[in-house]
């Protein structure tokens, strides 16, 4: 299993849109959210919670079943650990500003 700080590594990569497979399903992470959430699945649920091994901070997700990915990314290619596609490089005060987004605070789990 990967850990989160490796997650959200391959999850800021620019100009990638990182999956990461867990189980059945591929999640993304932060940056690689905010570009699946602003692309082409505006409508994914979003969770959040706090990591006590990152200093409580706050770190969203979304995911869907492996299932799936044709349909969501059909030019990802998978790789040992999930997918990832290509993307353009995300706006940094854009993404900034989503994470302050108080719906996406709403799904924040509070919890350590």
């Amino acid at each position: 299993m990967i850990e989160i700080k490796e997650r959200l590594a391959l999850s800021a990569r620019p100009g990638k849109l990182t999956l990461i497979r867990e189980g059945m399903f591929l999640k993304c992470y932060q940056q690689s959210l905010f570009s699946l959430v602003h692309t082409v699945y505006p409508d994914i649920k979003v969770t959040g919670r706090r990591i006590k091994k990152l200093g409580g901070q706050a770190v969203f997700s979304g995911g869907f079943p492996e299932t799936v990915l044709a349909k969501v990314l059909p030019d990802a290619r998978l790789t040992d650990w999930g997918a990832e596609a290509d993307t353009d490089n995300i706006e940094e005060v854009a993404y900034q500003s989503w994470l302050t987004t108080p719906p996406l605070w709403k799904t924040m789990a509070w919890v350590m």
